[in-house]
């Protein structure tokens, strides 16, 4: 899946998981996204993704 944008803009990181792909979100979230909420992947993420991350405020500010 390309970068894009998310609409719409989220104030907090979001990780989104496939149900299989927990302790992979987890690990993202301790080394690379330290503030980030992670979430159950939603219906409409195709199940061949097992994460998808949407970069916040928290992190966009910080770059």
């Amino acid at each position: 899946m390309l970068p894009g944008d998310y609409s719409p803009k989220v104030a907090q990181t979001i990780i989104f998981y496939q149900s299989n792909s927990l302790p992979e979100a987890q690990r993202l979230q301790r080394q690379r996204f330290t503030t980030a909420i992670l979430k159950p992947a939603p219906a409409t993420l195709s199940s061949n993704i097992d994460l998808q991350v949407v970069v916040g405020q928290d992190v966009a500010s910080s770059a």
